[in-house]
């Protein structure tokens, strides 16, 4: 017996996992432009009430800000992964599989 997987099936699949993806890169985008404003706003802010302690709140600053500033490709890389090497479609094939065996034993 062959699988009843269709073509529709696999661009219903493709259609929401491409979906999936922008909103997760949308969420990357949008963490970092609010990690990023987060970490400024608080060393300017200790920077006005310790203006000795500058070079340190700068250091500070650039170094947590390029920790956050690398959370846009960890998601691109994850939503790549997604796209590109789909294992959704894989676990559609398998359960489809499943589900033929389990009708030609019941018969």
């Amino acid at each position: 017996m062959s699988t009843n997987v269709t073509p529709e099936m696999l661009t219903m699949i493709y259609q929401f996992t491409a979906l999936g993806v922008s909103i997760i890169l949308a969420g990357g985008g949008i963490g970092f432009a609010i990690g990023c404003g987060v970490v400024c706003g608080k060393t300017m802010e200790c920077y006005t009430r310790l203006p000795d302690t500058r070079a340190t709140l700068m250091m500070d600053m650039f170094v947590f800000t390029g920790f956050v500033s690398n959370f846009p490709f960890i998601v691109l890389a994850f939503g790549s992964w997604f796209l590109f090497a789909n294992p959704f479609v894989d676990t559609l094939k398998a359960a489809a599989d499943a589900l033929v065996n389990e009708i030609s034993l019941a018969q």
